[in-house]
């Protein structure tokens, strides 16, 4: 019966959190590819804490909760492979090695699950109400050891060297939190498999529940963990084909400059292409900027351009610029088809009202 009531809860738990999210979903707008990781994660999270409760109660025959106790032993290696995984990739984008860790993890992995044809790796034995199950192979329990100690190892040192690429750093502070009880979780499960014992089981059981509610968190409370997990924009610049800018704001300060400002491979980049703005798409080239990469989109109808200089390019913020223009063009249609001679860039003032619009949650992080 504890087994129900422990999947009802987290279960119960889960649904109050999607809920929340879809309520103001319009807080959230995920990378494809990071909320598939994600969304694998969250599922094997929750197959492995379904079956690990009930293959150690007595709710079926030996047989079949031998099979529910791979599942979820396979399960649960997925899932803190996959983090594991997710977790180095995102916080090393610059590195050349990004992949390795998720290449040994999943070498690691591959040889775990080969013991698993093995119909006598564990015996099971009945203790009260519970079943117990003890390992018959100890290569296996030391390969199991070896992964486990190889995701913490990789979660760790990725954690501490690349505290400084979060964009937010309360957002990393919450990370320090999740990768404490996510160490827990995995320290807990490996001594557990090594003495099966209730006590043990129950830290297992409760590793997992601290591990979802510190996930969901960060979720609900860090909206922007989704887009700006380690992304970073700097500098939005709109300027007209004549070579007049008419609006640039600096997203680290917070604040709007001028053309002053405007110096080095930016400057000159920019000049190319006003000089070339019939063939724009074939002089972003020219603007070369080192650690950083340039979004530039423009209107040949209108005669204006906005650049924006991030981080990371992704497609998030390629959609944000893309919608950023269209609203600009709907508000300043009038100013700018009408520019010409003496301009008054202080019509365009307003623009920060658009950037607020789609791009708060980089401003939200300073």
């Amino acid at each position: 019966m504890i087994a129900i009531i422990n999947i009802g809860i987290y279960i119960s738990i889960i649904i109050v959190a999607v809920i929340y999210i879809i309520v103001v979903r319009e807080n959230y707008e995920p990378d494809i590819s990071f909320l598939t990781m994600l969304t694998i994660f969250f599922v094997s999270e929750i197959i492995s804490f379904i079956l690990f409760n009930l293959s150690t109660e007595m709710w079926f025959d030996q047989e079949t909760s031998l099979k529910l106790w791979y599942g979820a032993l396979i399960s649960g290696s997925i899932s803190i492979g996959i983090w594991a995984s997710v977790h180095a990739i995102e916080l090393n984008k610059r590195s050349k090695v990004r992949y390795l860790p998720v290449l040994i993890s999943i070498s690691v992995f591959g040889i775990l699950i080969s013991f698993f044809v093995n119909p006598n790796l564990f015996i099971v034995v009945e203790s009260n109400s519970n079943y117990l199950y003890l390992s018959q192979n100890n290569i296996f329990l030391i390969w199991f050891l070896i992964y486990n100690g190889l995701i913490i190892t990789i979660s760790s040192i990725t954690q501490i060297t690349g505290f400084q690429n979060y964009s937010d750093r309360d957002l990393g502070v919450l990370f320090n939190y999740f990768g404490i009880t996510f160490i827990f979780r995995i320290i807990n499960h490996s001594i557990f498999l090594l003495f099966d014992t209730l006590f043990l089981k129950n830290l297992v059981i409760v590793a997992y529940f601290l591990n979802l509610i510190i996930i969901l968190i960060i979720i609900i409370k860090k909206p922007n963990f989704f887009v700006v997990f380690t992304n970073k924009i700097y500098d939005f610049i709109i300027f007209h084909k004549s070579g007049i800018l008419l609006y640039s704001y600096n997203f680290q300060t917070n604040k709007e400059f001028d053309d002053s400002l405007l110096k080095g491979s930016i400057l000159i980049g920019i000049n190319h292409i006003l000089n070339n703005f019939s063939n724009v798409k074939n002089q972003l080239d020219l603007i070369k900027l080192q650690d950083k990469e340039v979004i530039f989109q423009f209107n040949n109808e209108l005669g204006f351009a906005t650049l924006l200089v991030a981080k990371h390019k992704n497609t998030i913020l390629e959609r944000s610029v893309n919608k950023f223009n269209n609203e600009f063009s709907k508000k300043f249609e009038a100013n700018l088809v009408n520019l010409n001679g003496l301009v008054d860039i202080s019509n365009f003032s307003d623009t920060k009202t658009i950037i607020d619009q789609f791009f708060k949650r980089y401003i939200l992080i300073k």
